[in-house]
């Protein structure tokens, strides 16, 4: 893990940058297992679990977000100049 957001349900639960992920809810740690335990986790009260290892010493740590998982919703701001549009246009176009 390279970072860790502050204030984040991680960061509650006592994860920090440097540690590495090894297990979600019980099972080897994978893009795929984590977005299973976010959805497991959403609408309900049970923390998903994550193992961390920390140079050599391994903890779990309970991490209490039932959120699902989440993206972020862009917005063009039509009052300003579309410069996304501009650098994209030439590859579009091919």
């Amino acid at each position: 893990m390279i970072d860790v957001i502050p204030g984040s349900p991680a960061a509650l639960a006592g994860v920090a940058p440097g540690m590495k992920l090894v297990a979600v809810d019980g099972r080897k740690f994978t893009k795929e297992t984590f977005r299973a335990a976010m959805k497991g986790a959403s609408g309900t009260s049970i923390p998903m679990e994550l193992l961390a290892t920390n140079g050599d010493f391994f903890k779990t740590y309970a991490v209490n977000y039932h959120g699902g998982e989440r993206y972020p919703n862009l917005e063009r701001d039509t009052s300003k100049t579309d410069m996304l549009g501009d650098i994209i246009r030439p590859i579009a176009t091919k």
